[in-house]
């Protein structure tokens, strides 16, 4: 696994590969080239959680979590 440096709180762009499926299919599917920005709210040895929105009068948030091995960069924005 490769190793990546961020700080939670940090506002970010992360590109990735988003994984693809289909069910009975011959298409030669392969990964979405995808860019999330969010800030860190979490992160460990496997994955690294976003929050995409965040929400001022509720204590709830939309957020994502992206294995590590699907990111090809992040960078602060």
């Amino acid at each position: 696994m490769r190793k990546i440096k961020t700080k939670v709180g940090k506002r970010v762009e992360v590109e990735w590969l988003d994984i693809t499926a289909d069910i009975n299919t011959d298409a030669a599917i392969e990964p979405e080239h995808s860019f999330t920005v969010g800030w860190i709210e979490f992160e460990n040895k496997i994955y690294i959680r976003l929050l995409t929105s965040k929400y001022k009068s509720l204590d709830i948030a939309d957020k994502i979590a992206i294995p590590k091995g699907c990111i090809i960069s992040i960078k602060e924005i």
